[in-house]
């Protein structure tokens, strides 16, 4: 069959091939609409059951660098004593997705009798986790397992075998020398369920920034600051 512009390609059909044609446009337009349907309540159902969804992600995550807090313990898990026995510390009172308060980690640090400096680093979060602070300096790396170095200390250092109701970790640099400083935490040890809230404070000669997130997973690190310390 031919037909030019103004010719109707359908006017060689009868009545039965019209009603055919509608029937199944219906049928499509109805299976289209249940499918659309069907994604709609997946999604809220989703959101409602899946506590990752919609939360927002870390900003940057490592692998995991095995490290050992005691070289001298021979077991099989990651504490620091020579038995089989992982830590379990009491959960703490507060829920862990609650966003920790600056009143909190002031109240925390001043019952740990924590120091401050020129550089004054504190992380503070609201469950049974071992959440480590880590600082990188000019001189090396301050953690757990260096506690000292180029004028800088890890004077606090919660929940790995003192557990604490509000935990909290402080790096202070008495005398900072200059250069590069990176910080970040790691959830060394993850005792719960879903994301632990944390707030990290850092004061430079009276300057202070605040950073605010979630971690989950033992290994997990995130990246918190960089800056350049001139004096």
């Amino acid at each position: 069959m031919s037909y030019n512009n103004n010719s109707d390609p359908y006017q060689d059909y009868g009545p039965d091939d019209h009603e055919t044609a509608k029937k199944i446009g219906g049928i499509i337009v109805t299976v289209l609409t249940v499918l659309a349907m069907i994604a709609l309540i997946g999604g809220v159902y989703l959101s409602k059951t899946d506590p990752s969804f919609g939360k927002d992600e870390p900003k940057t995550e490592r692998t995991h660098r095995d490290r050992d807090r005691d070289d001298d313990d021979d077991d099989r898990d990651n504490d620091d004593d020579d038995d089989d026995r992982p830590h379990s510390g009491t959960q703490a009172t507060h829920h862990s997705n609650n966003q920790p308060q600056m009143s909190d980690m002031d109240q925390a640090l001043a019952d740990a009798n924590a120091g401050s400096g020129e550089i004054t680093v504190s992380l503070i979060w609201y469950n049974s986790d071992d959440i480590d602070l880590h600082v990188n300096t000019p001189q090396g790396e301050i953690y757990y397992g260096n506690r000292n170095l180029g004028g800088g200390t890890l004077d606090v250092d919660a929940n790995f075998d003192v557990m604490m109701e509000m935990p909290v970790e402080n790096i202070y640099f008495t005398t900072a020398p200059e250069g590069s400083y990176s910080i970040w935490i790691e959830d060394y040890t993850d005792r719960n369920d879903g994301y632990a809230s944390y707030m990290v404070r850092i004061t430079v000669n009276g300057f202070t920034r605040v950073y605010e997130g979630h971690i989950d997973g033992s290994g997990t690190d995130i990246d918190i600051a960089n800056f350049n310390y001139q004096k």
